[in-house]
């Protein structure tokens, strides 16, 4: 796991990068980024913190999820049919 690093101005920068977000939503699906047709994500805060949130779909499977970006916890995940 990646720790958050003090910048010289007593603040914590970016611990996760957007790509390791989605190698770790990737592989809580037990997937490989190479797998997944769509993928979408930003950069927000959620309940004072800093998170990524956003989506991919595996086949017939839509993923919803939300990362921690000083962690890289998954703090959200949503799995749904693409048909509902």
């Amino acid at each position: 796991m990646i720790l958050p690093v003090n910048s010289s101005k007593g603040q914590q920068s970016t611990a996760v990068t957007k790509d390791q977000a989605k190698e770790i939503a990737a592989s809580k699906a037990g997937l490989s980024v190479s797998d997944l047709s769509f993928f979408w994500m930003e950069k927000e805060w959620d309940d004072g913190r800093l998170c990524y949130e956003g989506e991919f779909v595996h086949k017939t499977t839509e993923y919803e999820f939300e990362i921690d970006v000083n962690t890289g916890t998954v703090t959200e995940w949503d799995t749904e049919s693409i048909y509902d």
